[in-house]
């Protein structure tokens, strides 16, 4: 009898993701592997659409999570979830552009473990250990990099690396041009909470 999709998923995890991500001290809830890094919590995880038992695509991120940041930049949010500080969609990648993996009953699951293992450790290995810093991110935000951000968002949690690294007036800046650019704005009041607070530190 042939495997379904949902199988053959669940045979990929056991028999390839698992071993390689239990090597790198990953551990595992569901489809995320995730593993504690200083100050962070790096995050790779698979997505598995699933159209029918015969059908389906393999998609998945790499995110960091920097729960000091995340607890200034929730600040006052009463249904604030958990989220990721940054991240990307990784994917296959074919270049730049990113593309589906292709599940199927005739899909060979050893194959298709040594596709997403080349591709883990070529771009989302490479991805999570160059951004667990709070320096890193920080010079990638001050660069332009906008992960998977809104940049309001972005310019938000710089403030707050600024000041969980010392550079409290700094951050106090920052947040005074992003008041006044969002004047008037739904935006503003959440920028206006964090330099409340961050004033009376």
């Amino acid at each position: 009898m042939k495997e379904n999709v949902n199988e053959k998923v669940k045979r990929l995890i056991e028999e390839s993701l698992d071993p390689f991500f239990q090597q790198h001290m990953f551990v595992r809830k569901g489809t995320d592997y995730s593993k504690a890094i200083d100050r962070c919590r790096q995050h790779i995880f698979f997505r598995f659409d699933i159209k029918q038992v015969t059908t389906g695509h393999c998609y998945y991120f790499a995110n960091l999570e920097f729960p000091e940041i995340e607890r200034l930049f929730n600040l006052g949010e009463v249904d604030a979830e958990a989220v990721n500080t940054i991240g990307k969609q990784m994917g296959y990648l074919d270049g730049n552009r990113f593309e589906r993996i292709e599940l199927s009953k005739k899909t060979d699951v050893k194959q298709l473990g040594r596709v997403l293992i080349d591709h883990v450790q070529r771009y989302a290995l490479v991805f999570v250990d160059r951004y667990s810093s709070l320096t890193a991110v920080q010079e990638a935000l001050e660069g332009g990099e906008l992960f998977n951000l809104d940049i309001r968002d972005a310019q938000m949690k710089l403030a707050v690396i600024y000041h969980l690294k010392g550079q409290n007036d700094k951050a106090l800046e920052l947040l005074d041009r992003k008041i006044e650019e969002q004047e008037g704005r739904p935006q503003q009041i959440r920028f206006i909470r964090l330099r409340d607070y961050l004033s009376n530190q």
